[in-house]
């Protein structure tokens, strides 16, 4: 289970990576279509950059969903870690009186071989006196 929560971690941390890496190489590509902006007109900017700005918004919708995601996953994850220690709770718990039922069974078990015991002891000891009395 720690393998498999690495795992993912490392997958949410590498799909981080690589939006905000897509975000940088965006903006580095605007910086290089447009080093010097403003000595161009306003609209000729906006058109140059729109296709970066729609692509922006396309890589923000990304990670905003990639964080509801992750943060589901998580919520996931713990409410099975949650039922994980449940479930080991109840074992331990299980175990425990099943222990304690074994340990009742053998004095059951001392207890009637202590009994048969006496009982032979009793029938040994009847058999004796009836001989001394012959």
């Amino acid at each position: 289970m720690q393998a498999l929560k690495a795992s993912y971690d490392k997958d949410l941390a590498s799909r981080d990576e690589q939006g905000e890496e897509g975000r940088k190489s965006l903006l580095r590509q605007v910086n290089l279509l447009l080093p010097n902006a403003h000595m161009y007109a306003p609209a000729y900017c906006v058109l140059l950059v729109l296709p970066f700005i729609l692509q922006l918004h396309d890589l923000e919708a990304q990670v905003d969903e990639e964080r509801k995601m992750r943060s589901s996953a998580t919520s996931g994850r713990k409410k099975l870690e949650n039922e994980l220690a449940d479930l080991h709770a109840q074992l331990d718990l299980e175990v425990k009186a099943k222990e304690d039922a074994l340990k009742t069974y053998r004095k059951t078990q001392v207890c009637s071989l202590c009994s048969a015991a006496v009982s032979v002891f009793e029938s040994y000891a009847n058999q004796i006196v009836l001989w001394n009395q012959l």
